[in-house]
């Protein structure tokens, strides 16, 4: 943006072609209005001609039937959740007050339990990781789910976390994390309830 002067203070005479001097700069950060964009896809069915065959066609990827919100939606979901730590009523209400996508307390679990199904995976690659670590550290903190005491338990080594929710404290969690793994180096105030101590 250039902000030139039109016209003199002083005599009122028109500055509008007069060469002028950069005196300085100003920049303030902004953020665009942020508005949701709905994308529609419509299926159709063809029949053929020649054999008869209804051939329907299919969606796009990202845009099936089964599907409300985006990906981009979804991940920021996880992320205000498993990063940031904002609870499911808080996210309904932040989503729909800064982005204006209403999303329910419900949508909000269903897409963490599909990002969680997804990340299997590499949890069980993190899991190997750490099996195979000549040291690993490991502790235990309550946890409440559905209202009933459980336990949060971390695993970690110089490279790798991994964390598991269990309904017990006791060695048979240890055993089903490291399975037959003895690491030259073990870090844990758990030894008194493991066998191996």
């Amino acid at each position: 943006m250039e902000c030139r002067p039109s016209c003199c203070g002083r005599c009122g005479t028109d500055l509008t072609d007069v060469s002028a001097k950069l005196l300085g700069t100003s920049q303030v950060v902004e953020l665009p209005p942020i508005q949701p964009l709905i994308i529609e896809a419509r299926r159709y069915q063809v029949t053929c001609p020649r054999c008869a065959h209804h051939q329907p066609a299919d969606y796009p990827p990202g845009l099936g039937s089964q599907r409300t919100f985006s990906a981009r939606i979804e991940a920021l979901v996880c992320y205000l959740y498993h990063v940031q730590h904002v609870s499911y009523q808080r996210l309904e209400k932040l989503i729909e007050q800064v982005f204006g996508v209403h999303i329910s307390q419900g949508a909000v679990a269903n897409i963490i339990r599909r990002a969680a199904g997804k990340l299997q995976p590499q949890a069980e690659r993190i899991r190997q990781a750490i099996r195979a670590s000549p040291v690993i550290g490991c502790d235990e903190t309550g946890a409440r789910v559905d209202g009933h005491n459980q336990w949060q338990w971390v695993f970690a080594t110089p490279q790798a976390s991994y964390h598991l929710i269990a309904p017990s404290r006791g060695s048979q969690t240890i055993e089903q994390v490291l399975g037959e793994a003895e690491p030259e180096v073990w870090v844990s105030d758990c030894f008194s309830t493991h066998p191996r101590s």
